[in-house]
């Protein structure tokens, strides 16, 4: 598929949603005021011939809450509907730009799958999560280091409650709203981690669990003791965890911080690593889909494939920034 095809797909896809977005506006405002109205005459006990009984504020109370629930939907479902309706484009320009990219590199790409989650719960990065998803799975080897990394997406099933009565199909809409991003309605998922996920050989065996955590704890701090190094920088920006201190600090050499803060610096997200046997585990929480074309901007005039390209380009030089080679350990 050339350019030019890839961005004519691209405008008929921005075509499309646009006629449906008044499709979906009129389809949620049917839905959310059907609930709404058989919740407000359960709850308040009058109907609306009772409507001019009700204070003026109940009523602008009644009409600003709807039109919130209305809107909030609307934008969700708007945010859904792109998703779906892009997903072919998105998966031709990966075709035509990342492929191509990352195979020249003599790396290997593969489009739907993602490191699994043995891999993901033995690094102790992540909370626990019952349910992992993701994309983009790329691997290789630099300078005789294997590594591979992709996005990920980890989430908890979650039971829903026993709701009877009339009342339930407006409870279920207000869980589904107020659990924002972080909740998936349709099949009760709490979300967990959303990001980059990347493992490497380390060409050490590690004796200690040695966790470096920006914004959150391992996953297990049981017989873990803080560590505090002499770079002031590092610790400001990072804890440390690690159930052997001398091990720790004789992982945590002056080039390794530098190296790490340079490549948080980068991303200018939370970065967690974690050292566990012979590998290093890093998470980079971009709390989003790596990789993706902006379905707004045009392809010949804009550009997107440059920037996800750099960003890529970063990624790939993890192995070289952490130097991942005897050097990393000289004092």
């Amino acid at each position: 598929m050339k350019l030019i095809e890839l961005e004519k797909e691209r405008k008929n896809i921005l075509k499309k949603r646009l006629i449906t977005r008044f499709y979906l506006f009129f389809i949620t405002f049917c839905i959310v005021g059907a609930t709404y109205v058989t919740f407000v005459s359960s709850v308040m006990f009058f109907t609306f011939k009772d409507w001019y009984k009700i204070s003026y504020f109940s009523k602008f109370m009644i009409i600003f809450i709807f039109f919130i629930i209305l809107i909030l939907t609307y934008l969700r479902y708007c945010k859904s509907y792109k998703r779906l309706i892009s997903l072919k484009f998105r998966q031709n320009f990966k075709e035509f730009y990342l492929k191509p990219f990352i195979e020249k590199k003599g790396f290997k790409y593969e489009m739907k799958r993602h490191i699994k989650a043995d891999i993901i719960e033995h690094c102790g990065l992540f909370p626990m999560f019952n349910d992992e998803g993701g994309n983009d799975l790329i691997s290789g080897e630099i300078n005789g280091v294997k590594f591979k990394f992709s996005d990920i997406i980890l989430q908890d099933y979650i039971e829903p409650p026993e709701v009877e009565g009339k009342i339930s199909m407006f409870y279920y809409s207000l869980s589904y709203l107020f659990y924002s991003k972080n909740f998936r309605y349709e099949d009760w998922k709490l979300h967990k981690y959303t990001g980059l996920f990347f493992v490497a050989d380390f060409n050490k065996t590690i004796t200690s669990k040695t966790f470096i955590m920006s914004n959150r704890k391992p996953k297990s701090s049981i017989k873990l003791k803080k560590v505090l190094t002499d770079n002031y920088e590092f610790n400001k920006n990072f804890k440390i965890y690690t159930d052997d201190i001398i091990n720790a600090m004789y992982i945590l050499s002056p080039a390794l911080m530098e190296s790490i803060i340079k490549i948080k610096n980068r991303f200018n997200v939370p970065l967690n690593l974690s050292f566990l046997e012979t590998k290093i585990y890093i998470t980079i929480d971009t709390n989003k889909d790596n990789f993706e074309p902006n379905l707004d901007e045009n392809l010949i005039t804009k550009n997107p494939a440059k920037k996800i390209l750099n960003d890529l380009n970063i990624i790939l030089q993890i192995v070289e920034i952490l130097s991942l080679n005897k050097n990393i350990f000289k004092f």
